[in-house]
């Protein structure tokens, strides 16, 4: 049974409706330990005697039993690479970083080529609190050099990255190996806001990018790009993001260059892809890029503007249906399969083409669409979506909101409310 929380959506910072909210189970907080930045003495852990770095954090919580929860506020400026590895030590027993009540915690880096905050721990929950207004920030005020916020390919999906705010970076987020990335703000890059490269693990779960807003990066907004013959993308979902004012794309799915990874089982569905400099959606395999890509959905996305498919027509089971676009397709290639989209759509068509409405690319009326539900049972936002007059793009009308929770679909995050 694939499930997740759906919560009702609150009015956005920039106007239009915020994607879905994606809740986790968290653990009790019988063990508490607490961190601040900004004190001048380091402690014990305590309220009254809190750690006062990131690095004393990382070796005070060493050994302390789980599950446990770390408070942290202040501020504090991190040089080079520093690497977070303390881990939960299974579902129920996570160790869980978020913010001191009432407080915020804003982290700045300072690092160069492959230098990072980075992240290398399992059954790991960051939760910042508030998409609208995160409580843990990373920031990196140099966007032309190193990682805002890395993480190692020992993650995996039961290590959560949820409602905390990256900003700048050559790259804001790069991930190697599979997380869930939930509900963030991810703005400002140099060149990709998102980096997804891929895990070395076989058969390792690819990251679960969900509920992002991803905006003004150098180069694009969302790439997906295992680069190597050993990197892999299986089973990775990109879904219910809202991506604008990119650079170049708003979302990439590339395989590779030089020796080329592979992409196997990636669903892109329900986003919202507006004012990027290129096209909404950029496709490439084959001949351009050494790597493979197969079995790739891409349905039910809103993109004001178009997409490119270079060299797709290399790829096997790769799938472009019920996308209303209104630009064109820019190909030198096609897709496995396509139907039902809509290009040159009509910005008429939609309540408001204007991001200060709250019905922003929402569409007016019923347009006939292709059936993918499952596996996309849930628009953008929040309405389920009839099988039998299902509509084109990111918004169902005349579907059903949820009222407070509903559940759809997500599989395989130990830890969450999941099954």
């Amino acid at each position: 049974m694939r499930k997740l929380i759906l919560l009702l959506l609150l009015p956005a910072l920039f106007g239009f409706t915020y994607p879905e909210t994606v809740t986790v189970s968290l653990p009790s907080d019988t063990n508490k330990y607490y961190l601040d930045l900004s004190a001048g003495g380091n402690g014990t852990g305590t309220s009254g005697s809190p750690w006062n770095s990131w690095a004393n954090a990382e070796t005070g919580i060493n050994g302390k039993a789980r599950p446990c929860y770390l408070y942290v506020k202040g501020t504090e400026t991190v040089s080079g690479n520093f690497v977070w590895d303390q881990s939960g030590t299974g579902a129920g027993s996570e160790l869980v970083i978020t913010n001191w009540p009432g407080e915020t915690a804003v982290t700045t880096v300072s690092v160069s080529g492959t230098d990072g905050f980075r992240l290398n721990a399992t059954h790991l929950i960051i939760d910042g609190s508030s998409q609208s207004s995160p409580a843990l920030k990373w920031y990196n005020s140099d966007n032309s050099d190193g990682y805002t916020i890395r993480s190692y390919a020992g993650c995996n999906n039961t290590t959560v990255l949820r409602r905390v705010e990256i900003q700048g970076g050559l790259l804001a987020l790069e991930i190697q190996g599979g997380i869930c990335i939930y509900n963030n703000v991810i703005h400002g890059s140099g060149s990709h806001c998102v980096y997804l490269s891929g895990s070395t693990t076989s058969g390792a779960r690819s990251p679960m990018t969900k509920g992002n807003i991803v905006y003004n990066a150098g180069r694009n907004g969302i790439q997906h790009n295992p680069h190597d013959s050993n990197r892999q993308i299986i089973d990775g979902e990109t879904m219910y993001n809202c991506l604008f004012d990119n650079a170049e794309h708003g979302i990439t799915i590339l395989s590779g260059t030089g020796s080329g990874g592979t992409i196997n089982g990636l669903l892109v569905a329900n986003n919202l892809i507006w004012d990027n400099g290129d096209n909404g959606i950029k496709w490439s395999g084959g001949a351009d890029y050494a790597g493979t890509i197969t079995n790739v959905d891409v349905f039910n996305n809103t993109i004001v503007g178009g997409i490119t498919v270079q060299t797709a027509s290399g790829s096997v089971g790769t799938t472009f249906s019920n996308n209303a676009l209104t630009g064109v397709k820019s190909e030198s290639g096609s897709f496995a399969a396509e139907s039902d989209n809509e290009y040159s759509y009509s910005t008429a068509n939609f309540v408001s083409a204007s991001d200060a409405s709250d019905d922003f690319l929402k569409i007016k009326a019923s347009n006939n669409g292709y059936d993918t539900n499952p596996p996309v049972d849930y628009d953008y936002f929040g309405n389920s979506r009839s099988a039998t007059a299902p509509d084109i793009g990111a918004h169902e009308y005349g579907g059903v909101t949820p009222p407070v929770s509903v559940i759809v679909g997500l599989t395989g995050v130990s830890g969450a409310i999941f099954e």
